[in-house]
């Protein structure tokens, strides 16, 4: 025959264990945290280096629609080549300004740049929909954000009905008010 094993076979009851010692070790929760962490610092290493740069950045003469459309173009190419959604807060550094003065000029200002602005705007509550959609980003964040952000509302429509004292209503007519029979 061969040779004899230098250990024995594992019995049932090892391998239930050793498998429910594997099974707990793929929860990663140490590897889940540190990648949390390390996504945090980065974001925030982001945030320090953009006002870092937008600090030594000359401001764009945002009535010069040219040079807008073309810092606003390269801001939304960089955003596609880095696979990141494009934000006004974005747009607003690479022009020089913050998102707060952005908003203001575009409220405020009925100029060929406002209006492109505004075009730009839409344009991001087109792609941030289109990506939830698609399950790129957070569905839930994403509704918060088109309703905050963007001007999206959830509509409810409300129908007034003759309650004149005078008006007798049947019970098939209450019934088919509250839209418990089809017509």
């Amino acid at each position: 025959m061969g040779r004899k094993p230098k250990n024995p076979p594992m019995t049932k009851a090892e391998m239930i264990e050793a498998g429910k010692q594997r099974r707990s070790t793929r929860v990663y929760k140490a590897e889940t945290d540190s990648l949390k962490d390390e996504s945090i610092s980065k974001s925030v290493r982001n945030a320090i280096n953009d006002i870092k740069r937008a600090d030594g950045r000359k401001r764009i003469d945002l009535n010069d629609t040219v040079t807008v459309k073309t810092v606003v173009e390269c801001y939304l190419e960089s955003c596609a080549i880095t696979s990141t959604l494009p934000s006004m807060t974005g747009i607003a550094l690479a022009l020089g300004f913050t998102r707060e003065r952005i908003y203001g000029y575009m409220k405020k200002q009925d100029t060929e740049t406002s209006l492109f602005l505004h075009q730009v705007h839409d344009r991001m509550a087109d792609i941030l929909s289109e990506n939830a959609l698609r399950n790129n980003s957070n569905a839930i964040v994403s509704i918060f954000l088109l309703k905050s952000m963007f001007g999206y509302q959830d509509t409810t429509t409300i129908q007034l009905l003759d309650n004149s004292p005078n008006t007798e209503l049947s019970v098939e007519d209450i019934a088919q008010r509250a839209g418990l029979l089809s017509d």
